[in-house]
């Protein structure tokens, strides 16, 4: 049983070391990223959604980047 889970865990290390090297879209960076806050993510109150409401998803998506 400790057998198993010493081969688990450097599997687990082995792929997550791997990782990056497969998936082009993980930079490999080490300083740490500076995130941008929003005035809504600041905000205390969050309107709520609508049937007019309008989302430019676009603009979501780099926000989130």
């Amino acid at each position: 049983m400790l057998f198993a889970a010493l081969v688990f865990v450097i599997v687990n290390l082995v792929v997550d070391l791997i990782y990056p090297l497969l998936d082009p879209r993980i930079e490999l960076t080490s300083a740490p990223r500076r995130r941008r806050r929003s005035r809504a993510a600041t905000s205390t109150t969050t309107p709520a959604l609508t049937e007019s409401t309008s989302v430019d998803i676009d603009a979501v998506l780099e926000e989130v980047r």
